[in-house]
């Protein structure tokens, strides 16, 4: 079997993935490296000159996508979709991505797009279009680079989707990284929703050779320890939570104000300035509204009461998107609960700091109706709530 690789390159976390594959052609020297990157033409040259000659060919889905729209799609290539991924591939593809699939996010704002913008105007061609597209492209890619093995080390979205989709139907080797939720540690992954399958499998052996967990459970044992001891959250969500507290929108609105001004100086006018700025614009929105948010919305826990805990989800996220496609309207999971909660529990809801100011208006005020449903603020602890609740609810693996 080849030993090529077939990399995924992900723009928020482009150094990372040059450090990785530099890594695999440490133990694989004779290898060649072909990608596919989601990101701009700087970017891939990024790429291009930290690998140089181990670089196959690296491919720009930008450059591509245009022409997806432009395609004639007939009812027997969509059904060869089917029949060459499985049923529901074409949905599958449509539902992970941000863009052609915001139709399908009913919990939050979405960030100017023009390939978005569009598949909400067109909602019954554009995501069909550009999902078929996808697949047409990168199993031409697919087959162009003959990997021994498909790495992506960042599963956020349909290029990623549809590479696994490929990878089962060619029986090419698909990995990722899962994160392992021990420490900061992770996981290669076979799973393309992350669920953890060497975990699986090594469960699978201990059961059949109880040696495997004498040797491993004192290990084990010290880790759960630990963390019931002192439980902390992952360091990207403490990172992350920092940031949102120390935004100053203020700060924001001068910035654009600035990069307006400047960018009229320099005469500059073009689709990409316009759509940089409308997503500045959006984000200090975001933040100014995150000012805003109204403390009496939120309740504290009834004392005394039994409850089922249920986090709200990042909107729109790999959390709902492609990890749980089938439940991305978190209020229906909400409702689902509060009518199937046992008569002496009520429902805790609890939002994601993230979302404070990303919800569509009146998110709040219809979880704030359902019966036997409690919204507690985004300050809570969260590990206290799941600590002293009688059940936990999530959509996707926590």
């Amino acid at each position: 079997m080849s030993k090529n690789i077939l990399v995924l390159f992900a723009p928020k976390f482009l150094q990372f993935g040059i450090d990785i594959v530099n890594e695999y052609l440490g133990t694989h020297q004779n290898s060649k490296v072909y990608g596919v990157h989601t990101g701009n033409q700087a970017q891939k040259k990024k790429i291009e000159n930290a690998l140089g000659e181990s670089l196959g060919k690296l491919w720009l889905l930008s450059e591509e996508e245009k022409k997806w729209l432009d395609m004639e799609l007939s009812s027997d290539q969509l059904k060869g979709i089917d029949e060459a991924y499985g049923a529901g591939a074409l949905g599958e593809v449509i539902t992970s991505d941000r863009r052609i699939g915001r139709c399908l996010v009913s919990g939050g704002s979405c960030r100017p797009d023009p390939i978005g913008d569009l598949s909400v105007k067109r909602p019954s061609i554009v995501p069909a279009k550009y999902a078929a597209g996808l697949l047409n492209t990168v199993e031409e890619i697919v087959n162009q680079a003959n990997p021994g093995v498909v790495f992506c080390y960042a599963v956020a979205g349909s290029p990623a989707i549809a590479l696994a989709l490929i990878c089962r139907q060619k029986q090419i080797p698909f990995t990722r990284l899962t994160t392992a939720r021990v420490g900061d540690r992770f996981i290669v992954d076979t799973d393309a929703r992350g669920q953890l399958a060497p975990v699986r499998e090594k469960y699978e052996q201990a059961r059949k050779a109880p040696d495997i967990v004498e040797t491993h459970i004192e290990t084990a044992k010290a880790l759960q320890k630990a963390f019931e001891d002192a439980p902390v959250q992952p360091g990207y969500m403490i990172r992350n939570h920092q940031l949102i507290k120390s935004a100053k929108p203020w700060l924001g609105t001068l910035q654009v104000l600035k990069a307006i001004v400047l960018n009229a100086l320099k005469g500059r006018f073009g689709s990409a300035t316009k759509l940089a700025l409308s997503r500045a614009i959006y984000e200090n929105r975001t933040q100014w509204a995150r000012k805003f948010v109204r403390e009496e919305i939120f309740s504290a826990v009834p004392e005394g009461q039994k409850y089922i805990y249920f986090p709200l989800h990042v909107d729109p996220e790999a959390s709902t998107m492609v990890m749980s496609p089938q439940h991305t309207d978190q209020l229906s999971v909400v409702e689902a609960l509060a009518k199937s909660a046992p008569a002496e529990m009520i429902v805790v809801v609890k939002e994601h700091l993230p979302m404070v100011g990303r919800r569509p208006k009146g998110f709040y005020k219809r979880i704030k109706e359902m019966p036997r449903v409690v919204l507690v603020n985004p300050g809570f602890n969260g590990i206290e709530l799941v600590k002293n609740a009688s059940l936990v609810s999530v959509i996707s693996r926590p």
